[in-house]
């Protein structure tokens, strides 16, 4: 992990790719000067950086996208880990239309660079789903064919669950129940109907059972 102060921070700024969010931090020692030059920034850019900013340059991130509680909660989302800690913010107008630039498609799409989304790009579409800005029928899709694409989809069942907790658990299920599906998938799948159940959304199975039903 890198981490860039003041004039590096600020200079990778508008470079800031959601794959690089993995791999560097930002930071600034005093932000209270910054906002203008912010406002020559893109949101989308803005937000990006906003996931991988210390407290002080976080801030003036959050003010110059309007500072209010649903972009502070949706900034210190998307600099959370993949899978989330807790419920997923709701996020609207025009957060939604920001996330969009790095969500990088819907869940179960490959992105260009090496086909896996990022950790950010992940949190984003989980975002974008909570916020029903994907049709609920593409979302099962993505859930059912989760593990027969390019990559392991796994936001995709995250993201069924979060939008329709019913039938995407109902899909989760048929995945860890699946021969076909391997020890790691069934696994993993397993781990994200867990952070729902955690989270609200998905019943909790009573002692001893298992929300899967298997």
């Amino acid at each position: 992990m890198d981490l860039l102060l003041d004039e590096g921070a600020l200079s990778r700024i508008s470079r800031l790719r959601p794959r690089d969010c993995d791999y560097v931090a930002l930071d600034v020692t005093d932000g209270r000067r910054l906002q203008l030059w912010l406002c020559s920034l893109s949101p989308v850019a803005c937000l990006l950086a906003a996931s991988v900013a210390g407290p002080e340059l976080r801030q003036v991130l959050i003010v110059r996208l309007g500072g209010c509680d649903a972009t502070r909660a949706v900034c210190n989302f998307l600099s959370g880990p993949w899978l989330p800690v807790g419920r997923v913010p709701l996020a609207g107008e025009p957060l939604v239309s920001w996330l969009e630039g790095i969500a990088l498609g819907r869940p179960g799409e490959a992105v260009d660079h090496g086909k896996i989304p990022s950790r950010v790009t992940k949190l984003a579409r989980l975002l974008l789903a909570r916020a029903g800005a994907y049709p609920r029928r593409a979302l099962l899709l993505a859930a059912r064919g989760a593990y027969d694409g390019e990559y392991n989809a796994h936001e995709a069942v995250a993201c069924a669950l979060v939008a329709a907790s019913a039938e995407g658990l109902a899909i989760a299920g048929e995945l860890v129940a699946s021969s076909r599906k391997s020890t790691s998938v069934r696994r993993t799948t397993t781990e994200v109907v867990r952070w729902a159940e955690r989270a609200g959304y998905a019943r909790p199975a009573p002692p001893g059972q298992s929300a899967l039903g298997t």
